[in-house]
This record gives C-alpha cells, structure tokens and sequence, in this order.
C-alpha cells in the first residue's frame, strides 16, 4: 500500500491595491455681506434759487391761475407773450423790452388803459402799441415781464422748510415743501427751475419745451 502526499497549495501573494485619499475640500469663501447703502440726500434748495433758474431759462411756457385770471404765457428772452381771461374778457399782449403789443377790450382800455370810455370803444379788441407802465394798474400786468412772474413766484412760495425726492405725472422732480404748508415741485436735474405751484391764491405750471419764437403784431399804431 503506497500513500500519495498532494503537495499543500501555496497561495498566490496579491499585490496592495493602492487607494487614493482626498483631500479635505476647501469651504467655499464666504461672500461678504454688502453694505447697506446710504439713501441720496436732496440737495438743500430756496425758493430765491427756483426763481433765478426760472429768470435764467432760454424760454419758458406758463400757465397761470390767480382767482378769476386764467393766463396762458410764453417767455423767450426778453421776450413775453400771452392770453389772459378775466373778469368775463379777455387780452392778448406781446412785450419787447419794455413795449407793450396789446390788444385789449374797451372795459380794459377805460379801466386800466387810462383811455377815455369814447376812446375806448373804437379800440376794442385792436392792437395798439404802448409801454407796459400804460397797463400797471391792470391785474395782469405782474405777467408783461419775465420778472414780474419770478417775483410773483416767490412771494407765492415763500419760505422753503424741507426738500425731498418726488415723482409728478411720472417724472422726478424734487419737492420743496414750504413753511406756507404747500410744495413747490423743481426739476430734479440740472438747473432747478420750477415744474408746479399750487397755493390758496395762485397756482403755477411750467414747461421748457425751448425754441419758442415770439412774433410782433404786423400792425400796432401807438396807443393814445
């Protein structure tokens, strides 16, 4: 009897599989919070400012209510131009310089004219030519020059309390608000010439379409 001895099996050594260890990942970071940011300042105006950047405009289109006056007024240069209604009657003027173009009812030539009622009623709804200082006891005379309107405004305004931003029909304006309780609106870019006023006695609006062009009466005798 033979015995057969299987020779034990060895086993094969496996090679160390590497494995690759990763690094830490990083923290994203972090995004510093912004800061909050500081709201405009409106710039500190006065009603003295609105009105010179009114006097210094090119030209300027206005509408004016004071009571029963209606007026609808055009400033270019030293120029001026406008239609008034008042008092049931109406007058139609252009000013150059200090020469008035107006064409006035037979009341307003009697009345504010200084002409005699005779006079008067062959003038009535004429142009005639004279000075503005003819018309200075009129309601309207304020409107003959630039500087009357400007003058007129800033009494109408007065003092100036606080200003802010403001939107009026949808564009910015800055709002000046007056110690009389009503607000001035301006411009809110580059010169800060008045968009609206309203008050108790008066209301004001504005526009600076520019370009306007002011045209003499073709016929204008001197006035008596």
């Amino acid at each position: 009897m033979s015995l057969t001895t299987t020779p034990a099996t060895v086993p094969t050594p496996t090679a160390p599989v590497a494995t690759r260890t990763t690094p830490p990942q990083k923290a994203p970071p972090q995004t510093p919070a912004p800061r909050p940011t500081r709201a405009p300042t409106p710039p500190v105006l006065t009603t003295t400012q609105v009105a010179t950047a009114l006097a210094n405009a090119p030209s300027a289109n206005v509408t004016v209510t004071a009571g029963s006056l209606r007026a609808t007024l055009t400033y270019a240069g030293t120029r001026s131009a406008g239609h008034v209604d008042v008092l049931g009657g109406s007058v139609d003027f252009v000013v150059v310089g200090t020469s008035l173009y107006i064409s006035a009812s037979t009341y307003d030539w009697s009345t504010y004219g200084g002409v005699s009622v005779a006079a008067a009623r062959s003038m009535g709804r004429q142009w005639f030519r004279t000075s503005v200082t003819q018309f200075r006891s009129a309601p309207y005379a304020f409107l003959f020059l630039r500087a009357g309107l400007v003058a007129a405004l800033a009494t109408s305004a007065g003092p100036t309390s606080t200003v802010t931003f403001a939107t009026l029909r949808g564009r910015p304006v800055l709002a000046l608000h007056l110690k009389s309780g009503h607000v001035l609106y301006v411009s809110a870019a580059g010169s800060p010439r008045p968009v609206q006023l309203s008050t108790a006695a008066r209301s004001f609006g504005f526009s600076y379409a520019g370009g306007a062009v002011i045209t003499v009466p073709s016929s204008a005798p001197p006035a008596p």
